[in-house]
């Protein structure tokens, strides 16, 4: 038996797959507003601490000697800053080192200039040297720290260097050497707030330890930069770290993947997040 359609059921057919193609775009699209009006929820931890969390950041390791400048008034006192060893205007490109367990700080000869005499700095362990001007810096090596600088003997004759610097002033300096300050604005948002996540949850696991992040756990080349942009979206997203499970996602990253990813529990040994 043949069956034929008639005209008024293929007019209804029609009728049926337009509306069909009309409704169903509005029903995504209802949805879509429906989901976008859910709070989103960001997690920072100034609603959790008082201050800034500072951290310890090693620049230097078992060195015997290093080239130092600041082009504001400083202070050196002992690894406390209970007693002030030294005080200055500013001081000119010199060599700091160690000798039998006391630092040297000797300026460094320029052509036609006498050398000046240098300094020996008094004291049993550690020093601390700080520019005492606001957004002023330390060069250390030619690169700018805006953090007190912490000299720790390793033994009579060397030395290792840490930055001591809050959390946000040190980000920048991260992030503009992780990524071009060029790329998307989103790009480096995901970049801040990982490498932030990354620095809080090395602090906390750190807890013991003589310093927070090694020389090869971040890529830095200094606090103190000149990246607008960069500084701008580290302002912006203030606090804001990655949380799974109420705790601190430690946020690892990596300039290169080699074309597809890995679990983190192959490369770390640290508990998979689904």
């Amino acid at each position: 038996m043949v069956y034929k359609l008639s005209k008024n059921n293929l007019n209804t057919k029609y009728v049926f797959v337009a509306l069909c193609f009309i409704f169903l775009p509005v029903a995504l699209l209802v949805s879509c507003l429906g989901i976008s009006r859910k709070p989103e929820v960001v997690y920072k931890y100034d609603e959790y601490l008082k201050t800034t969390p500072e951290i310890r950041v090693l620049l230097l390791e078992d060195v015997n000697e290093a080239e130092i400048s600041i082009s504001q008034p400083y202070s050196i006192s002992n690894s406390d800053s209970t007693i002030e060893l030294a005080q200055g205007i500013v001081l000119p490109n010199s060599k700091i080192r160690l000798e039998s367990g006391k630092f040297l700080i000797e300026s460094v000869a320029s052509p036609g200039i006498l050398k000046e005499a240098g300094s020996v700095i008094e004291t049993d362990g550690e020093i601390r040297i700080a520019s005492r001007s606001n957004g002023g810096f330390i060069a250390l090596n030619k690169t700018k720290y805006l953090g007190k600088l912490l000299f720790i003997p390793q033994g009579k004759d060397r030395f290792s260097v840490l930055e001591e610097i809050g959390i946000e002033e040190y980000l920048p300096g991260v992030v503009g050497s992780e990524i071009p300050e060029r790329w998307q604005d989103d790009a480096i948002f995901a970049q801040v707030v990982a490498a932030r996540s990354y620095v809080v949850y090395q602090k906390k696991i750190n807890g013991n330890s003589r310093f927070d992040i090694g020389k090869l756990g971040l890529a830095y080349n200094g606090s103190f930069t000149n990246q607008l942009k960069i500084n701008e979206i580290v302002a912006k997203t203030r606090g804001v770290v990655m949380v799974y499970d109420w705790g601190i996602l430690p946020g690892y990253f990596h300039s290169t993947c080699g074309g597809h990813t890995e679990d983190i529990n192959m490369v770390f040994g640290l508990k998979s997040i689904p």
